[in-house]
């Protein structure tokens, strides 16, 4: 599946209210700018932070890319970020994807700790923003066209740890 990836796209923003919980997100980074010993470190960056945080135990979705080709989309549970992207060295996908994106679902705290999964979130509104997060940074859809489900995300830029 080809799509029309844009690593520049900035944060979600639209005419909205968010009443909902923020959601994390990292669009298109590079395998390569990853250090994968463990412990693992996926580093991430607010656009208007100075802060560098480990990304690494947040759950939620993740998306694998050999170019701009989808080859892959999973799901952290039970494991975090970090163990299931360091599985997929190691597996049938170890030479199947040189990017990955993730959707997370977890808050980040003010101290730059991963909290706990939201729990009152319906496997519907997950399901909305998942495809909604798809179609606007992944297939270029713009805000009017993407109901977000009252949703805020927060895009981390990578900061390469190898």
């Amino acid at each position: 599946m080809d799509l029309n990836l844009n690593p520049q796209s900035p944060v979600i923003k639209g005419p909205w209210t968010v009443k909902g919980p923020s959601y994390s997100c990292g669009i298109f980074w590079k395998r390569k700018e990853v250090d994968w010993r463990l412990p693992l470190k996926l580093l991430g960056r607010q656009p208007s932070g100075t802060l560098s945080i480990n990304l690494a135990q947040q759950q939620g979705q993740y998306y694998l890319f050999k170019g701009k080709k989808l080859v892959h989309i999973g799901v952290t549970a039970p494991d975090d970020l970090g163990k299931c992207l360091y599985q997929c060295t190691i597996n049938e996908f170890a030479h199947k994807w040189n990017h990955f994106s993730w959707l997370g679902q977890c808050p980040v705290n003010r101290d730059g700790t991963i909290g706990s999964p939201y729990k009152k979130i319906s496997m519907n509104r997950l399901s909305s923003i998942t495809v909604s997060w798809i179609a606007y940074h992944m297939v270029g859809c713009g805000y009017s066209k993407v109901d977000i489900a009252n949703a805020k995300l927060v895009r981390y830029t990578q900061v390469p740890t190898a």
